[in-house]
């Protein structure tokens, strides 16, 4: 099983929870992969630990790392000075139809909806346990990927964004 994160790499993204979790289940489940797509300071932090791969990938390549993963994992938390906006990783996850597991941190729950499995922001057990569950029953992954899908076409198709967009600058324009 081949877990993806497409994110900065700093504490905020929960990259260190990620980590550990990884750490825990790679023990128990030896071909268990994790691709970190990105760059910062945490790279050469968690960069021994045996099954995690970093990439830096241009973004004109990107969807080739989600097309080769099975579940997509965006563990952020909030600090004193950040939360986590639109989450442009999460959309893109959504549309390559990836099961999702993310936290309830700013507006990730807007964006994700009952698309996505939600694990306690800054809690490493409860990712690994939310991971586990994923890893173990494909069927889940395959109804949450299904979600996942659904909610990208529903909310976040560009020439249907584009037409409501029309729609109301004519209503305004013509008020």
């Amino acid at each position: 099983v081949r877990i993806l994160c497409v994110a900065r790499l700093v504490e905020e993204k929960g990259i260190g929870e990620l980590a550990e979790a990884f750490g825990n289940l790679a023990k128990t489940h030896p071909d268990l992969e994790l691709t970190l797509v990105g760059e910062g300071p945490l790279k050469n932090k968690y960069g021994q630990i045996p099954g995690i791969i970093f990439k830096a990938l241009p973004y004109s390549q990107i969807q080739k790392a989600y097309q080769a993963a099975d579940i997509f994992c965006l563990p952020s938390k909030t600090t004193k000075y950040w939360q986590e906006q639109y989450g442009m990783a999460l959309v893109e996850a959504m549309a390559c139809g990836l099961p999702i597991i993310t936290t309830k941190t700013g507006a990730i729950a807007e964006v994700c909806g009952e698309a996505a499995v939600y694990a306690k922001p800054g809690d490493a057990n409860d990712l690994q346990l939310k991971l586990e569950r994923l890893i173990l029953d494909p069927s889940a992954r395959a109804k949450l990927a299904k979600k996942a899908r659904a909610r990208a076409e529903a909310k976040y198709d560009h020439q249907a964004i584009a037409k409501k967009i029309d729609a109301l600058y004519q209503k305004v324009l013509w008020a």
